[in-house]
């Protein structure tokens, strides 16, 4: 499989057609406000695609993020896994789509949404859609909203790191995606 990494904060949209198995990992750090718009076309059969998309939003920071993957082909498969660590003040507004056009019989299609609260005083909103044309698909979508856990915190903080510490070290495990 395939890997790019790719740093979002310079661009408000990106279109993704990739040719062979491929994995991406986007990068987002807030700093170039407005929304970000991600469409992945499926147009080759059999090929497969994984999108993970993490980002951090503290105060100030508002996250605005569309993501689309469209299925043209079929017996494609799409992974689509956007992750993201609100702060105090952060906001995350989502909208996730996924289109299986009539021609993608067989494909198979994953979107979840997962976010991880640091911080008091944040918003975050989730809309995951699906949008199936055709018989003989797997599709699902999660969308999950939580606090980091306090007896990880303590476990780690009675291995001596801080409570600061032992945040931090969550934060990156939880926005660290697997096989990349």
């Amino acid at each position: 499989m395939k890997k790019v990494n790719i740093n979002f904060n310079s661009a408000d949209a990106l279109t993704l057609s990739p040719k062979e198995d491929t994995l991406y990992n986007i990068r987002y750090d807030g700093s170039k406000p407005g929304q970000k718009s991600l469409v992945v076309s499926l147009t080759i059969p059999n090929v497969s695609c994984t999108v993970y998309f993490g980002y951090k939003a503290s105060l100030g920071t508002i996250i605005d993020l569309v993501t689309t993957v469209v299925h043209k082909a079929p017996y494609t498969t799409s992974d689509t896994e956007i992750e993201g660590v609100l702060y105090d003040g952060g906001i995350s507004n989502y909208q996730g789509k996924v289109i299986v056009e009539k021609t993608a019989r067989g494909s198979v299609s994953r979107l979840e949404d997962r976010v991880l609260v640091v911080g008091e005083g944040t918003h975050n909103h989730a809309e995951p859609v699906m949008q199936i044309e055709t018989n003989d698909v797997t599709a699902s979508h999660a969308s999950t909203t939580g606090r980091v856990d306090e007896n990880q915190l303590y476990y780690l903080q009675s291995r001596g790191l801080s409570r600061d510490e032992s945040q931090d070290l969550l934060v990156d495990a939880f926005l660290t995606p697997l096989g990349v």
